[in-house]
């Protein structure tokens, strides 16, 4: 199963489209484990990768894509 990071902003607008992103790669792929954690500058995750924009994707413990990606680039990035 692929393990997906999803540091999103509370009222950010491109979070609000990576929400809708992985909710529509979900429905087609299930083995996804996602991970939502809400960006403050006091968590760990964000400390870790030092993630400063939002939303972030972390895959395979890198940072993968600041923004959201295009459908396509994200299955492509975790390969399922």
């Amino acid at each position: 199963m692929k393990e997906v990071i999803l540091v999103y902003g509370q009222d950010c607008l491109d979070s609000k489209n990576s929400f809708n992103l992985i909710k529509t790669l979900l429905e087609d792929k299930n083995e996804i484990l996602i991970h939502w954690v809400p960006f403050s500058f006091q968590a760990p995750l964000v400390k870790k990768y030092s993630v400063m924009i939002t939303p972030t994707f972390i895959i395979d413990d890198k940072i993968a894509f600041v923004g959201t990606p295009e459908k396509e680039q994200l299955i492509e990035k975790i390969k399922i």
